[in-house]
């Protein structure tokens, strides 16, 4: 019987970036004996639907779908008998999510999977808690474009804080779930490959040399995925005008989202100098987690200042911040 590797996330963990490797790769992977099915794959390389049946309303799973666990399982068994595959790979994000709405649903989807295969692994991929927290923020900071999460703007020390928790918590559920789970992360090295690297550690010995060796020589290292246009300082900027907004309480009456930040930052006279002052991650999720210490602390400038960022940095945002959320409410 063949094997299955089940890749879960967590979110924000170059999976986007694995899925795509191996997507583009399914038919040079079919031909060592390895499936990436696809069954149940949507919305692009990932096996979103099968978790999916339990999301009817998902914003990001097409609405015209089956919501029948038992036509992917069948699907899948149909596309497994086509080869005698010795491995079967499924990735999606969507199991994590799955597993914290409902635990049950999730594990009973697992234990069907693991009726149709000889051997279920799990793969966990993961980051460092709080820089993992911070890019889902800045994920759903980008999604209120779109109509969602419109509160994350003007909240965002409360929901980074919320967001790290369920994280550590999401990884603490895999890891008792009683499965076999390989755990790999993100920081070390390049993720695709490292992931990869689980994949052909359950290939039979005589495939995998040769597999490795024609992804190897096929093309260039695979590149990222899910590029991030904004810059650190354009999030700084949208996330203190939310706070201003808030504690004015004039948020129900401003549309804040990042492309009006951006487009306000980079009308103002000295942002070019700005953009080139370097501000890293760390000081951002530093003061995330400063201002969810001090919620009644509205002295943004101080407390830009305390975690490192430059006066001149904390000085321009606070301003930039203040037109902002003026133009923001008329």
């Amino acid at each position: 019987m063949t094997s299955l590797l089940l890749h879960v996330g967590l979110h924000k963990t170059a999976t986007t970036s694995f899925q795509c490797f191996l997507a583009e790769r399914d038919q040079l992977l079919a031909g060592f004996g390895c499936l990436y099915p696809l069954t149940a794959r949507a919305p692009g390389p990932q096996h979103a639907l099968l978790p999916g049946c339990h999301f009817p309303n998902h914003p990001f799973l097409p609405k015209d779908r089956s919501l029948s666990v038992d036509y992917y399982i069948n699907a899948l068994a149909e596309e497994l008998a086509m080869a005698p595959y010795s491995l079967c790979v499924m990735s999606s994000e969507v199991f994590t999510e799955l597993l914290s709405f409902d635990a049950i649903a999730a594990r009973m989807i697992i234990d069907r999977l693991s009726d149709k295969f000889e051997r279920l692994v799990l793969l966990l991929t993961l980051r460092d808690i709080p820089a993992l927290a911070y890019s889902d923020l800045k994920n759903r900071l980008r999604d209120i474009s779109l109509g969602l999460r419109r509160d994350f703007a003007f909240s965002a020390p409360m929901f980074f804080n919320r967001i790290e928790m369920h994280k550590q918590r999401e990884r603490e559920m895999w890891r008792s779930l009683g499965v076999e789970i390989v755990e790999k992360y993100m920081d070390d090295g390049d993720p695709v490959m490292s992931y990869f690297g689980v994949v052909l550690d359950m290939m039979p010995v005589i495939e995998r040399a040769g597999l490795q060796s024609t992804v190897a020589q096929s093309d260039s290292p695979p590149e990222g995925r899910n590029s991030d246009p904004y810059a650190e300082v354009e999030y700084l900027l949208m996330m203190i005008t939310g706070l201003k907004l808030a504690a004015a309480r004039k948020s129900k009456q401003a549309t804040l989202t990042l492309e009006s930040a951006a487009s306000f930052f980079h009308s103002q006279q000295s942002s070019a100098d700005l953009a080139q002052v370097p501000i890293g991650s760390s000081q951002v999720i530093a003061l995330l987690r400063c201002l969810h210490a001090n919620t009644s602390d509205t002295d943004y400038r101080s407390s830009m200042q305390r975690v490192g960022l430059s006066p001149v940095v904390a000085e321009h945002i606070d301003l930039f911040a203040d037109r902002l959320a003026n133009q923001l409410v008329g």
